[in-house]
């Protein structure tokens, strides 16, 4: 038998899998030839049983020479950097190790068990990547050693299906009448054998449904109450501007007329280098500094703010400005039930909606009020230049049917929630919200 080989199965009812499957799987195999680990490939299709055909897989798997069997559920994509820390793990001697994933339709519930012990979580660094012990996790992303199935042998049974085949896998119902899945049946059989089972947190899993709900548990768990980034988590400022106007700040060509006297009371939220212009007013009022998107390569990064409170995406700019304060991270997914590619704009309604607002003015989005698709940019010195929107595909810049379509999707958006909004072009009179305002009340 050689040292490690690894059989990936898979068990699909429709006998169709996902494209992102597809991709991830290709991918994990190129790592696994890279890495020189043997591997073997099977998958059942067409059983309604899905209990069944992870046993039918168990049996093809005890029946070979490979020392692991990885069972990964067809509705998954995955990242294969995130699989290489699982299969490191599993090298290193887990006997089961699993990637976390979001449950469909619920960004927050990973339905993970783990173990904790003074409020710590117990974990594993042996092969490099932190690995959580946990009590019961979903079976869909799991690397099995053959040891892990021998372990647990003396108290499954056997039924027929073209031979004996053992039951790892069953949905059962306890004597005090919970139902459990079949994942849950084996590693409560697993467990009570004296095994362990594993978690590998930094993995970005996306279950995918009527949409992709992508996730990744070490970051989940870190913003949790508790977590080593919960003091920092944008969490923290729910409710913090209740019932005020939030004045958001666009980088339109007027931004550049843009005074003291155009903005009236509530937090401000100044998208990217709009922040320099904003701070140079000298405001009393709460200041934002929104830093979502990755710099441009041919750019100087974005400056830091100079007073402004930093709001940074950590899935896109994990590390920026990392040693200022006061820096608050967030990720759309996580927070907002959004893609992590919502636009800045979106972003922004997004984070006052958080902070309670009940009215908000967009100021400087000339693409919105005059179909203007020119920018203006700030330099960290505060001069600024006007950039025309590339008129066709040859020319430098975003084009202008780039910024026609964000504000297309900024307007429908606004309508779709009902939000209270008012549009300001500096130097022009604002356009009044039509939406009648909504007092909120926290909680």
């Amino acid at each position: 038998m050689p040292k490690f080989s690894l059989l990936i199965a898979s068990a699909f009812y429709e006998v169709k899998a996902y494209s992102p499957y597809i991709t991830s799987l290709m991918s994990t195999l190129r790592v696994l030839e890279m890495a020189g680990v043997p591997y073997s490939y099977c998958e059942i299709s067409g059983d309604s049983y899905v209990d069944r055909a992870k046993n039918a897989i168990v049996d093809k798997f005890l029946a070979s020479s490979h020392t692991h069997l990885m069972i990964i559920d067809s509705d998954l994509g995955w990242d294969t950097e995130g699989f290489g820390r699982l299969l490191k793990a599993a090298l290193s001697g887990a006997e089961v190790v699993a990637g976390a994933y979001v449950c469909k339709g619920e960004w927050d519930n990973y339905a993970v068990s783990p173990v904790t012990l003074g409020g710590e979580f117990v974990g594993n660094k042996d092969s490099g990547s932190l690995a959580i012990q946990a009590m019961s996790f979903p079976g869909g992303f799991v690397i099995y050693s053959r040891e892990a199935f021998e372990r647990t042998r003396p108290v499954l049974k056997t039924y027929d299906m073209d031979g004996p085949v053992l039951e790892c896998f069953r949905c059962d119902i306890t004597d005090n009448g919970v139902r459990l899945g079949e994942d849950i049946y084996f590693q409560r059989k697993y467990t009570e054998q004296g095994g362990k089972l594993y978690i590998i947190p930094d993995i970005t899993i996306t279950h995918y449904g009527t949409k992709g709900f992508e996730g990744n548990y070490d970051r989940y768990i870190k913003r949790r109450p508790g977590g080593p980034q919960y003091p920092v988590s944008i969490e923290r400022l729910r409710y913090k501007h209740l019932n005020e106007t939030a004045w958001i700040i666009g980088k339109g060509a007027s931004l550049a007329q843009l005074t003291k006297q155009d903005i009236g009371d509530g937090p401000v939220i100044a998208i990217s280098e709009a922040i320099i212009p904003v701070e140079g007013l000298g405001l009393s009022n709460p200041v934002y500094a929104l830093q979502k998107d990755a710099d441009p390569p041919d750019e100087n990064p974005i400056a830091p703010p100079k007073k402004a409170t930093l709001l940074v995406q950590e899935r896109e700019v994990r590390d920026r400005h990392k040693d200022y304060k006061p820096r608050y991270i967030f990720d759309n997914p996580i927070d907002f039930d959004a893609p992590w590619n919502t636009t800045s704009a979106n972003t922004a309604l997004l984070i006052a909606q958080l902070f309670g607002c009940k009215k908000m003015v967009l100021v400087a989005f000339d693409a919105c009020t005059k179909e203007n698709y020119d920018t203006c940019h700030y330099n960290a010195d505060g001069t600024c230049e006007i950039r025309p929107a590339a008129v066709n595909p040859k020319e430098e810049g975003v084009g202008w049917r780039q910024y026609r379509a964000g504000a297309s999707g900024l307007k429908n958006y606004i309508q779709n929630k009902f939000l209270c909004v008012e549009w300001l072009t500096p130097g022009e009179q604002p356009v009044q919200a039509e939406q009648p305002q909504v007092q909120l009340v926290k909680g």
